[in-house]
């Protein structure tokens, strides 16, 4: 929680739901059509499972889409599927191939990001370079570069990371 809430820069401390479940129900519920950011979180139980209601609550309070369907329905994979598909942009086109018979549950939860960077990179200057992985021993990979722009970097022990910024 602490770092979520740090990365979204909303401030507060580990454990602080308050602040950080309205900041990721957008993402929970599929962000906008021109997000970057799309997610799902979904839960599908069996009828037959006969969930809590309390349990269906604190899902549903915790920003999770909940659904008491027949799992063995070839109607309820298709939504499952059509959800999938839409929440993730077509990347994951299906995800449940024969209706679930017996199955209790289905949990889904995925995030998609697409989007371009703020400063784009110059394809003509990308090449091949090592790349030195943490065993000590290089591959060579394409490596982009971006010119003299500045950027800013930070390094932790043998972790280095640049800030990238995104259009959005």
């Amino acid at each position: 929680h602490a770092a979520l809430l740090k990365t979204l820069r909303l401030g507060g401390k580990a454990g602080d739901l308050a602040k950080l479940r309205p900041a990721l129900a957008p993402l929970i519920a599929g962000g906008g059509p021109d997000s970057p950011l799309t997610g799902i979180g979904a839960v599908y139980f069996d009828r037959e499972a006969d969930p809590k209601p309390a349990a269906v609550a604190k899902l549903k309070q915790a920003g999770a889409m909940v659904e008491i369907t027949d799992l063995a329905s070839p109607q309820t994979r298709d939504a499952i599927n059509a959800l999938v598909k839409e929440r993730t942009r077509g990347l994951i086109p299906s995800l449940i191939d024969t209706p679930l018979h017996k199955a209790g549950l289905v949990l889904l939860n995925a995030l998609h990001f697409k989007d371009e960077w703020r400063t784009a990179f110059d394809p003509a200057q990308t090449s091949q370079t090592d790349f030195h992985r943490a065993e000590g021993d290089a591959a060579k990979v394409a490596m982009m570069h971006s010119g003299p722009e500045r950027r800013f970097a930070r390094q932790d022990g043998r972790f280095v990371g640049i800030c990238l910024p995104y259009r959005s």
